[in-house]
């Protein structure tokens, strides 16, 4: 009472506004036993400038306790997300295409498969022994249940939840418009530096680099089929996507491309994406599976997994 008879002093000689007032009454009315405490001790009206600063002490003290909490509780998750062992996983997972009146063949059987999170991935070519076109329909069909475009007939395919899930088939897709449209989906980047030196990193053509104008023609025909099969790479890699999975499309650009391309991968990886804004900790890992016939290509997996093995 004492504090807000002095407080209403205050206000009426000009010295304390209003609004700061009901500030100062809000936070009386949420510290209720403590301010009475301190009250009783100060009963004397001529003491109330006493009281509003140990108010004022408790509140600040109170604040402090707070973000203490606030901050061992932000540690504690931190590390928790960091220790997270991610995973993705196949359970019999299995896919049938209709082969004719006859029956069905598998274009995906079974599987059973464990690939960790984060790194590269690389699905060997088949082997002699392995008929080439069942291989292809197997890998391609695998890595479409593997992205959620097709679901499995039977089993199941387990990705961490919430991850940002991208499949480039052999054939790249590109839309009517500029460069800049088709890497960022907008005719603006937030970082344009970043744009090119990322499209420089994947090896793209230097007539494009810079030329966000460009106009790409219907289905980006007026670019080469290594520029297209690059565009849709780099817009993967700047939209942070986690689960990245290419279907063939790598063994196009030659072998010495692609190792340069795997390679900025491995460094894409590596950092967690290019989400600058957020810390490491808090990133998602970032997977890539893709399939080369090139053993200089294969040599830079980190994992390597033979498609004659889980193909038929």
């Amino acid at each position: 009472v004492a504090v807000l008879l002095f407080g209403g002093r205050l206000v009426g000689a000009g010295q304390m506004s209003a609004g700061d007032f009901l500030v100062l009454v809000g936070a009386l009315e949420g510290f209720g036993d403590e301010v009475l405490q301190v009250a009783e001790i100060n009963r004397d009206i001529l003491l109330g400038t006493e009281a509003v600063r140990q108010i004022a002490s408790l509140l600040n003290a109170e604040t402090v306790r707070l973000e203490a909490r606030k901050r061992v509780k932000v540690e504690e998750e931190l590390e928790q997300t960091a220790s997270v062992k991610s995973s993705i996983s196949l359970r019999g997972a299995c896919f049938r295409f209709c082969a004719g009146p006859a029956g069905q063949s598998y274009a995906v059987p079974p599987v059973d498969l464990d690939l960790p999170a984060g790194g590269l991935v690389c699905f060997s070519s088949p082997t002699s022994s392995v008929q080439g076109a069942d291989a292809t329909i197997g890998v391609n069909t695998l890595f479409r249940m593997m992205a959620g475009r097709l679901l499995p007939q039977s089993g199941k395919v387990i990705v961490p939840p919430r991850w940002r899930r991208l499949y480039v088939p052999v054939t790249p897709i590109l839309f009517d418009g500029t460069l800049m449209y088709n890497l960022m989906f907008s005719d603006k980047a937030h970082d344009e530096a970043q744009v090119w030196e990322i499209c420089t990193g994947l090896g793209m053509s230097s007539e494009l680099i810079g030329s966000a104008d460009f106009d790409v023609g219907t289905d980006g025909q007026r670019l080469r089929y290594s520029d297209r099969v690059i565009v849709t790479i780099a817009r993967a890699l700047m939209h942070d996507v986690d689960f990245f999975l290419l279907s063939s499309c790598l063994d196009v650009l030659g072998e010495h491309h692609c190792v340069k391309v795997v390679r900025f991968l491995r460094q894409f990886s590596a950092q967690r994406g290019y989400q600058t804004h957020v810390p490491p900790a808090l990133r998602h890992a970032k997977t890539v599976l893709y399939t080369s016939k090139f053993e200089a290509t294969q040599s830079q997996a980190d994992h390597l997994v033979r498609l004659d093995v889980i193909s038929v």
